[in-house]
């Protein structure tokens, strides 16, 4: 069975459903919308009224389903089937889906993995620790280690992402004034920037779980992120021309023995993760070091970020990555 996070949730999941609310609705397929960063099933349903309603369940993203052995046909147009799913908390109308039984009796779950065939994978244990220079060879398609997963499936290992009725894990001893009042004024529900398919952060890009690409170039390194298509350049050459803030800053980088150093500054202001909330202002810089093991091929990243105008302090985080032979898919994030 192929590594895909099986065990999957919305990293937003409590803001938008209550996981204590079942509902169970009945209806026809009308239509699957097999898309990231959440597939979407539109139901019709006759209402107790005998009026028909368009239901829209949530399901994982169809990047994620796909590497079970999904595809548009495994729930399909027109089939009869009875859904039980969590309550949306604002729109009557919209669950997340659970499982689904159609009229025959068969039962799909949404973390479902059908079968698929086994690929072949003759190159991933051959790659070269080095390049030339013993520079370190990071080229490859990279996944997370399942150990950095939450035990729901969430890339968010370690801390995990608070509930709408958690405390602010930071607001005790990470933001200054200026930070609290940004934060006062950031709807999780509302704001998140991935409902504009926005990358967020280099922190969300390193903690969804999702795969990446490291090319090394002789002037450059670029990091190509499955989850919203999101891409980095690093510069080993810096010019200084052509700098503007972004949503992912501007990266100078440097080999220093067996590690990168990535230096990143010009960032717009925003978010690092969206839920609760941890804002961010333009002043903010990062510094991330990878580091390749060479007995292992693990790669580790551990990034500290610090903002003199939001917080009082540095703020770090690390995950480790295992290298996959498997290309990256493309997201195309609609809503």
């Amino acid at each position: 069975m192929p590594f895909c996070v099986s065990l999957y949730a919305h990293h937003s999941f409590s803001y938008h459903f209550d996981v204590n609310k079942k509902i169970t609705i009945e209806g026809t397929i009308k239509e699957y919308r097999f898309i990231n960063p959440h597939s979407h099933l539109l139901i019709d349903v006759v209402n107790e009224n005998g009026e028909l309603e368009l239901w829209d369940c949530e399901l994982p993203p169809a990047n994620v389903l796909r590497r079970s052995g999904w595809h548009t046909d495994v729930l399909p147009q027109g089939a009869s089937i009875t859904i039980t799913g969590s309550a949306h908390k604002r729109v009557d109308t919209e669950c997340a889906f659970d499982f689904g039984i159609f009229s025959d009796g068969t039962r799909i779950t949404s973390r479902q993995v059908f079968v698929m065939e086994e690929k072949e994978n003759n190159n991933v244990n051959n790659v070269m620790p080095v390049l030339d220079s013993d520079i370190p060879n990071i080229n490859g398609v990279w996944r997370m280690l399942r150990t950095d997963f939450e035990t729901n499936g969430i890339g968010y290992g370690g801390m995990g992402v608070p509930g709408p009725d958690d405390p602010n894990p930071w607001i005790d001893d990470l933001f200054s004034e200026r930070g609290i009042e940004a934060l006062n004024n950031y709807d999780p529900v509302l704001d998140d920037p991935a409902l504009n398919c926005s990358p967020v952060s280099i922190s969300r890009l390193w903690r969804n779980g999702q795969p990446l690409e490291i090319k090394q170039e002789e002037k450059t390194i670029s990091i190509s992120y499955e989850w919203m298509d999101a891409e980095r350049i690093i510069n080993l050459e810096d010019n200084g021309t052509n700098l503007s803030y972004r949503v992912l800053g501007h990266s100078v980088g440097s080999y220093s023995g067996s590690s990168i150093i990535i230096n990143t500054s010009l960032y717009k202001e925003g978010v690092i993760h969206q839920h609760p909330g941890l804002p961010h202002s333009h002043e903010l810089i990062s510094t991330e070091v990878i580091s390749l093991d060479p007995d292992t091929d693990i790669l580790h990243i551990k990034w500290q970020l610090n903002d003199p105008v939001y917080w009082v302090k540095s703020f770090s985080e690390a995950r480790s990555f295992e290298r996959i032979e498997e290309p990256l898919q493309a997201y195309n994030c609609q809503h």
